[in-house]
């Protein structure tokens, strides 16, 4: 697991330990917002990427 973050210092990137690593093309078939999991979310923007087998492999936090 490697937290990096961006450019902009609103945004970080969790890699989990099955994501392939920055710069990977194509490793992310989907994502999911956590304010579309959890009813009356209130907090920062949470996406969840998602590889082809339906696993996390990666969480981007952008306040």
């Amino acid at each position: 697991m490697r937290f990096e973050p961006s450019d902009d210092p609103s945004v970080g990137y969790l890699y989990l330990s099955n994501h392939p690593g920055p710069g990977a093309v194509g490793c992310v078939k989907g994502m999911v917002r956590v304010s579309a999991l959890i009813p009356n979310y209130v907090g920062p923007e949470i996406q969840l990427d998602l590889n082809e087998a339906g696993e996390i492999i990666g969480i981007e936090v952008m306040e």
